[in-house]
Formats: C-alpha cells, sequence, structure tokens
C-alpha cells in the first residue's frame, strides 16, 4: 500500500468522521437527516445511529476496494466530503 492508497483511506475516513459530526450538530439546532437510510437507521438505532452508518459506509468502502475500485472509495469520500460541509454551512445559520 503505497501513499496514494493511504491518502484516499485518510480521506474516506476524515469525511466519514466529518459527516457524523456535523450531522449530529445539524440535528441537535433541530435539522433533519436527508439520507433515507440514515433516518431509519436513526429511527431505529436512537443515538447509536452513527455506529451502524460508519459500519455500512465502511464495509461498502472495503468491498469497493476489495474488488479493486480505488477510485469509487475516493469518490465516496469526496461525496460524503461536501455533505459534511453543506452540514456545517447549515450548522453555522
Amino acid at each position: 500500500m503505497g501513499w496514494p492508497d493511504i491518502a484516499i483511506w485518510a480521506a474516506f475516513a476524515a469525511a466519514q468522521i466529518a459527516d457524523v459530526l456535523t450531522t449530529r450538530r445539524v440535528l441537535d439546532q433541530g435539522g433533519r437527516e436527508l439520507n433515507p437510510v440514515v433516518a431509519f437507521l436513526m429511527d431505529h438505532l436512537g443515538q447509536k445511529w452513527w455506529m451502524a452508518k460508519l459500519a455500512l459506509v465502511w464495509a461498502a468502502g472495503l468491498a469497493l476496494w476489495w474488488f479493486g475500485l480505488p477510485w469509487a472509495v475516493l469518490a465516496i469520500a469526496i461525496v460524503t466530503g461536501a455533505v459534511a460541509m453543506n452540514n456545517w454551512r447549515e450548522a453555522r445559520r
């Protein structure tokens, strides 16, 4: 595993953590979850929703990597990072 691989996984991890933290902030301010899968997890798992969300996303990332699709892992990181940025903007309102 070379530095590009490490960079992809670092971006993936950072984006996932940022998404969870900013989502929690928006929810604390009265916002709502727009992703129906995560909303389902929230409805059924309560405060522990984020553990299942991270487990699912990491499982997907590892599966994509295993199938030789590192670009897809990076794409998830980019999209999730954009979602976290949007959450951050919403939380600042």
